[in-house]
């Protein structure tokens, strides 16, 4: 006799991103752009350093994750905001499953 199946929901409705510092609540000073099972592209008041780390809170539906992500690069979208891209940091298997990628 073989095991029952899990059945999964899937997690539905927009992603969001805060950043994370200690001592302070997520701060979500993030607007997406775009995001991917490798990397969030993200528009904001501020540039961080290329290679810094950075912790975030993922959020989708009634669900969040604490994750790492490097400041990959800088580029110009077609309005001359500043794009971040954002590249996930150790196993992002988790946060695959959370987006939907």
């Amino acid at each position: 006799m073989s095991a029952p199946e899990t059945k999964r929901t899937a997690v539905t409705g927009p992603v969001r991103v805060a950043l994370v510092t200690s001592g302070r609540d997520p701060y979500a000073m993030f607007d997406i752009d775009g995001v991917d099972a490798s990397a969030l592209r993200v528009r904001g008041p501020f540039l961080l350093e290329v290679g810094e780390e950075i912790s975030l809170r993922v959020e989708r539906g009634n669900q969040s994750m604490v994750v790492r992500a490097r400041v990959a690069s800088h580029d110009r979208n077609g309005h001359g905001e500043a794009v971040t891209t954002l590249r996930w940091v150790g196993d992002s298997a988790a946060v695959r499953r959370l987006i939907g990628s």
